[in-house]
């Protein structure tokens, strides 16, 4: 079976990361290339490619790189439970800080009106710039209700979500499978 091989070059070139952040990965055991050549060009596989897109959107939901090593020892690739409640927490906290700093700015200005954005809108616009989908978002809300309930009821109410918003997610959230 012939499997296709990529250069540094190329894998900086597909993925949009400098080559530079490509050998950091490498010193630090984070993506290692498949092989070297006898040049010492570095040679990725296909199946590469798919390791280094689990650690780009690692990376950009907020994950470290230490962070990001040892979810690579996890079958499939996926985020501990404790992982996953410490982002949330940061995520949270992060976001408490917005939104004072919103606060601020409207009391600096003297307004009385609404946000000027929506916390709701902020925070889906969050998750589409870090390549998620509307199923990916039902998905993410499906798994936070299975898993922490109670957290996921404070996350919605947290965002604005009114009482009978959230019930109609609580619903929605059984309503389609992992």
């Amino acid at each position: 079976m012939n499997t296709l091989e990529y250069t540094i070059g190329k894998i900086s070139s597909l993925f949009k990361i400098s080559r530079s952040t490509l050998l950091y990965y490498d010193s630090i055991d984070l993506f290692k290339p498949s092989y070297f050549k006898p040049n010492g060009y570095r040679v990725y596989s296909e199946e590469k490619l798919f390791e280094l897109n689990n650690v780009i959107k690692l990376k950009e939901t907020g994950f470290t790189l230490e962070e990001i090593k040892r979810i690579k020892r996890n079958p499939g690739f996926i985020p501990d439970e404790d992982m996953i409640r410490s982002k949330i927490s940061e995520f949270i906290s992060e976001y408490g800080e917005i939104l004072n700093r919103n606060k601020k700015i409207k009391n600096i200005n003297g307004e009385n009106q609404e946000a000027i954005t929506s916390v709701k809108d902020e925070f889906v616009q969050i998750l589409k710039s870090s390549g998620m989908d509307e199923n990916d978002m039902k998905q993410f809300h499906r798994l936070f209700e299975m898993k922490m309930p109670g957290i996921h009821e404070l996350f919605l109410s947290f965002l604005g979500f009114k009482d009978e918003e959230i019930k109609k997610f609580k619903t929605d959230s059984g309503n389609f499978s992992v």
